[in-house]
């Protein structure tokens, strides 16, 4: 009983994710949270948690590998990125090249609610004022169907 009791201590200190051994429930969540962070490159709109492609399972082990060498998550990230570019990151860096990806829905937003604003004054401004309404009812009345 007391033998199988430290057999149950020994096993419940490793725990297997995706075929990869961790010695914490910490690990095991940072494995997770890293491979949900980057895009499958076969599989576009999907992260490597979700993917089933051969590259996404070597990138997996990838990760696995550099965290097992002692790597921290932006050492992780940066060798990725430098890898694959920033097409591999679900939120890409701000640069001069991602500009357009985090301010182009601002400006869009603009400017639709610019071009609403502007229907809504044209439409107050087309009124018909009384006289025009009753020369429209006068011009409907004498006309013969």
């Amino acid at each position: 009983m007391f033998a199988l009791g430290l057999l149950t201590i020994a096993f419940s200190t490793i725990v297997t994710v995706d075929g990869f051994e961790f010695t914490s429930s910490d690990e095991v969540a940072r494995f997770s949270r890293l491979i949900e962070e980057f895009r499958c490159p076969q599989c576009l709109n999907t992260n490597l948690a979700g993917s089933d492609a051969p590259i996404a399972m070597d990138l997996r082990r990838t990760i696995y590998e550099l965290m097992t060498d002692g790597k921290t998550d932006r050492e992780i990230r940066e060798y990725l990125r430098e890898r694959y570019g920033d097409f591999i990151l679900f939120r890409p860096r701000f640069t001069p090249k991602t500009v357009i990806l985090w301010l182009l829905p601002v400006v869009l937003c603009l400017i639709a609610s610019l071009l609403v604003l502007q229907l809504r004054r044209s439409r107050h401004n087309e009124s018909l004022t009384t006289e025009e309404l009753a020369q429209v009812e006068k011009l409907m009345g004498s006309k013969e169907c």
